[in-house]
């Protein structure tokens, strides 16, 4: 028997097999309904799966991109929170939600890395055990709406900090920005995430007499050795990348929302 004939046999072994372990993956899809592009997680289930009829290079392909994408997945960065004695350990141990900034590259000087920002806030109304696959899409779609839709929302960061008073509210503790309207304008979106009422007396605004370097020239010498002045807390702004939730006793992140066009298994994917 030729390796073309032998082919349907060996192709029917391998769906036999690997086609579980893709619909486990993306096990929030029922297995059963038509692969669609309705969605970026169904057009991603539909690429990973080997069909009825596929060559030997279109099933290796399938393989490829499952592979793909769950390498992506484990070089998340690490969404790790910090205990601190003076704060509820229930609230420490809430998922955590991470949404990731970062620099347009048309607006990056050349010979520089693009500048990036972090803004986090807790789901203090929810547990690892209560939160549901339902709950997470619903967020998704509450950050896609706040952060994601259009060309991403841009965030203006600078030296002024605008931060919260009160974090058994699941709030960002600070968030770096270039005046208060713009702090202000942030933890308002957070707020409508979050579903609660925007209250302002809830946050405190710091403008520090230091001022932005954004440009830094020259260098100074630590331990001999000459090093270029580093830039502090600089004008610049960062575009929304993606969100990602942690969930205490799951090791991984899950991505909720991407528009950087890496994790192709988040919930909205643009």
């Amino acid at each position: 028997m030729t390796a073309k004939q032998n082919w349907p046999r060996q192709r029917s072994f391998l769906r036999k097999f690997w086609n579980p372990l893709v619909n486990d993956w993306f096990k929030d899809i029922d297995p059963d309904i038509l692969p669609s592009n309705a969605t970026g997680r169904q057009a991603a289930r539909a690429a990973c799966l080997i069909g009825s009829d596929d060559s030997r290079i279109a099933a290796q392909l399938s393989v490829t991109t499952f592979q793909e994408l769950r390498r992506s997945v484990e070089s998340l960065p690490k969404v790790a929170g910090v205990l601190y004695e003076d704060i509820d350990r229930e609230i420490t141990y809430r998922p955590k939600v991470t949404m990731f900034f970062q620099q347009d590259s048309s607006s990056v000087p050349d010979y520089e890395d693009p500048e990036g920002g972090i803004i986090s806030f807790r789901l203090i109304d929810e547990t690892s055990e209560s939160l549901t696959v339902a709950k997470l899409k619903s967020l998704a779609r509450e950050i896609k709406t706040e952060f994601a839709a259009g060309n991403g929302y841009l965030w203006k960061k600078g030296r002024i900090v605008v931060s919260t008073r009160n974090q058994k509210i699941g709030l960002p503790q600070k968030i770096f920005c270039l005046n208060e309207t713009e702090g202000k304008e942030v933890y308002q979106k957070v707020f409508r995430i979050l579903d609660k009422s925007y209250d302002k007396d809830l946050l405190n605004v710091k403008t520090p007499e230091r001022k932005s370097v954004t440009n830094p020239t020259g260098s100074k010498r630590i331990l001999g050795l000459r090093v270029k002045v580093k830039k502090w807390r600089p004008v610049v702004n960062v575009r929304f990348q993606y969100a990602a939730i942690k969930i205490h006793g799951i090791v991984q992140p899950i991505v909720l929302v991407d528009r950087s066009k890496t994790y192709y298994q988040a919930f909205e994917y643009l």
